[in-house]
């Protein structure tokens, strides 16, 4: 009994298990089974598709709401996309009715010997912006395409430092002014750093004895008939200066190089003075020995050449190095004696310094030639007698100037006043100065900065410099390989570091905010402004 109870038949308790096992893995008997859910059904119009093998995923797909991320990118790309492409038709449509409004101009016919009006357009750096194309292609994005619509020439001045549009517009008044007056050929290139008076002619002083070339008074009345387009308040601010100074101060007899007074400075300042270095007092040292040696070996070859070197080495000390270009002071320039020679064949003239139209008499004068002869009287008497002073006085009121083109509403300047607001005309973009990089108001601080670590440094340069020419001591490795600067270079690199540091603090005081625009009594009744037309004038027309 017992080995049949072993003979592989389950107890009734094992059995029970086993079964109780299964039925957890299986459905209850009498519940529902949930079959798959049937494939979706290919539209009837995409059905023959599947015959040309597009799967069948593909055919049967059925969009679905994106998620929240999803929802959230479309909606802003979307968004900022939309606005894009608003604002750029909104631009092309408001370009193309301006210049709807002026293609009647185009189509206005000239005579055979006419020329297309044309405007001057100046530009300038913005204040703490390092990019100083910035207004020129504001100009050349909105404004360039009117004029072209227009057919109006333009002629486009861009200062790409601090300062540097004012310094050509009073540059280019002084050489008018001096044109005016008959110191100089009609056409002579402005005043320039390093430009002299045996500079060849500019190309308008040699266009204007072309027989096509329009007279001096036709020029002048093509600039009158013509526009000044100012772009931003930074270059309104450097024109209204550039027009301050250049017609409100003593006009400079002859054409000058702008560099001339700072050289001048320069050169009488310690900075390349002769000075003892280590290396002199060493090699004089070393004479002074072999001088006190022994009398027998006073006749060797070696004790003569060791003897002449360290003599030549401490005698090189006092001849300095000549570097850069002398200035003399003592004799005048061949402008100067032209300028001096004209001055004093017109002082029994009236006073003409703001005549609007330049002398007949003198005007219209050979590229390169002399419109006036030395008189009997000497250079220096002729430049400083006092009709030549009243002439190179600034005018009471300057010549009536082209109009000038704002991109707001303009009014008169009734009371002025240095800091803004300044009310009128004056205010023009005072708004954008709200917008001035913060970084602009560390330009002098950085020039500062910059100026005291280049002259900490450069008495190490002009060592090395001078005790390497001279002989004093073998180049280094580095120095083999990388020579150091002439002592030229280095006047030369002074100038320029100058030069800049002096144009940028220039620059600074004439653009911060609490200065305003420049004006001037002598201003009034000779600016005129371009007014746009009125509501009421635009409902009549």
């Amino acid at each position: 009994m017992v080995s049949a109870g072993n003979s592989g038949h389950p107890a009734p308790g094992s059995g029970a298990t086993a079964s109780a096992s299964t039925s957890t893995s299986s459905p209850p008997i009498g519940a529902a089974v949930k079959s798959p859910a049937p494939p979706r059904e290919i539209p009837p119009t995409l059905r023959p598709l599947q015959y040309l093998g597009i799967p069948r995923s593909v055919l049967t797909w059925q969009p679905k709401l994106p998620s929240r991320n999803w929802l959230i990118f479309i909606g802003t790309t979307s968004t900022l996309t939309a606005l894009y492409v608003y604002d750029r038709r909104e631009c092309k449509r408001i370009r193309e009715e301006y210049k709807d409004k002026v293609r009647h101009l185009a189509e206005e016919p000239l005579k055979p010997n006419q020329f297309a009006r044309k405007v001057k357009v100046y530009c300038a750096k913005s204040p703490g912006d390092d990019d100083y194309d910035k207004s020129l292609m504001f100009f050349k994005k909105f404004v360039k395409p009117i004029l072209v619509a227009a057919a109006i020439d333009w002629d486009t001045t861009n200062g790409t430092r601090y300062g540097g549009l004012g310094r050509a517009v009073r540059e280019d008044i002084y050489a008018r002014r001096r044109q005016l007056l008959g110191l100089e050929a009609w056409g002579t290139s402005p005043s320039s750093p390093g430009a002299s008076s045996s500079d060849p002619p500019s190309e308008a002083q040699l266009t204007a004895s072309s027989p096509f070339a329009l007279s001096a008074q036709d020029q002048l009345q093509r600039e009158l008939e013509g526009a000044t387009v100012i772009v931003g308040r930074p270059a309104y601010k450097e024109y209204m200066w550039g027009l301050k100074e250049g017609w409100t101060t003593s006009l400079p007899a002859a054409r000058s190089d702008l560099d001339e007074p700072l050289a001048k400075r320069l050169a009488e300042d310690s900075v390349f003075d002769e000075v003892e270095y280590p290396e002199v007092v060493q090699a004089r040292e070393k004479a002074e020995r072999l001088r006190n040696a022994p009398p027998l070996s006073r006749d060797d070859e070696e004790w003569q050449q060791a003897l002449a070197e360290a003599e030549g080495s401490a005698a090189v000390s006092g001849t300095a190095i000549q570097g850069g270009s002398s200035i003399s002071g003592s004799s005048l320039s061949d402008a100067e004696r032209n300028a001096a020679a004209a001055l004093a064949s017109l002082e029994d003239e009236g006073d003409g310094a703001g005549a609007p139209l330049p002398p007949r008499r003198h005007g219209g004068g050979a590229a390169g030639s002399v419109p006036f002869s030395m008189g009997p009287r000497s250079v220096v008497e002729g430049i400083s007698s006092p009709a030549a002073n009243a002439r190179l006085a600034p005018p009471a009121q300057i010549p009536a100037q082209a109009p000038l083109v704002f991109f707001e509403g303009a009014s008169s300047v009734q009371a002025y006043r240095e800091s803004p607001p300044q009310g009128g005309d004056l205010d023009w973009g005072l708004r954008s100065e709200d917008f001035v990089l913060p970084r602009f108001e560390k330009t002098l601080t950085d020039v500062s900065k910059a100026r005291e670590s280049y002259y900490n440094d450069l008495p190490r340069q002009i060592r090395d410099t001078r005790t390497l020419a001279r002989g004093l001591r073998e180049p280094s490795a580095v120095e083999k390989n990388n020579p150091p600067k002439t002592e030229m270079q280095l006047r030369e690199e002074r100038m320029r570091r100058e030069r800049e540091w002096e144009w940028t603090e220039q620059g600074y005081e004439i653009l911060r905010k609490d200065n305003g625009v420049a004006w001037h009594e002598a201003f009034r009744g000779s600016l005129r402004v371009f007014e746009s037309p009125r509501e009421e004038a635009k409902e009549e027309l």
